[in-house]
């Protein structure tokens, strides 16, 4: 059984919002199902003042990384887990970098500000 990582992340800009997986069946991912899913999500997000997506995508699936590079994304960050029962490990390229944790009452927050991109900045700068 495979344990999810026990961390929170934080977004503090009103015009940024998570982005969670969609997943279109391999049979379809040729065809228009993504682009038009994408293009909905896009309307109903700038309907809301939404103008930037965050992603959780893992290193092990470069198609994916691949995908978002080739969508405009910008790097915000990294991060690597390693969990024995209880206990995690996290290192990352934000702070707070290094955290152990000894359940889910101990777990890191990642801080992923948009707003210098939203202001023409080019990358975000750690927070």
């Amino acid at each position: 059984m495979t344990k999810m990582k026990c961390v929170r992340y934080c977004l503090p800009s009103p015009r940024s919002c998570w982005d969670y997986d969609v997943f279109v069946q391999p049979k379809m991912r040729l065809g228009t199902a993504f682009c038009r899913l994408w293009d909905e999500a896009h309307r109903q997000m700038h309907a809301r003042g939404i103008e930037w997506t965050c992603s959780r995508i893992s290193a092990f699936n470069p198609g994916s990384l691949r995908a978002h590079l080739r969508l405009g994304a910008v790097h915000l960050g990294s991060a690597t887990f390693l969990a024995a029962g209880r206990y995690q490990l996290m290192i990352a390229s934000r702070r707070p970098y290094i955290h152990f944790s000894g359940g889910p009452h101990s777990r890191p927050k990642l801080v992923f500000d948009t707003r210098p991109l939203e202001h023409g900045e080019q990358q975000c700068q750690p927070t």
